[in-house]
Parts: C-alpha cells; structure tokens; sequence
C-alpha cells in the first residue's frame, strides 16, 4: 500500500495490521534519496 504526503503535510499516519510475527516494510523517498525499513509484529 502506497501512501503520499501532501506539501502541507507534517507527517503521515497508516493503520497497519498483523499477526504476531509478520514481517512488513517501510520505505520513505524524497527527491533522489530514499531508506527502507524492516519490521517484525
């Protein structure tokens, strides 16, 4: 799921979900840089 920030924005809220275990991503760009992130429930 994709999520964008508009100019005005301070930041940005997702709900997430999942069972204990679950591995999920984050990964946050600006212009030409960008970091993901690992994460386990």
């Amino acid at each position: 799921r994709e999520v964008t920030a508009r100019q005005a924005d301070i930041y940005i809220q997702l709900k997430l979900n999942g069972q204990p275990g679950e591995q999920f991503s984050v990964s946050v760009a600006l212009g030409e840089g960008s970091i993901t992130e690992d994460f386990v429930i």
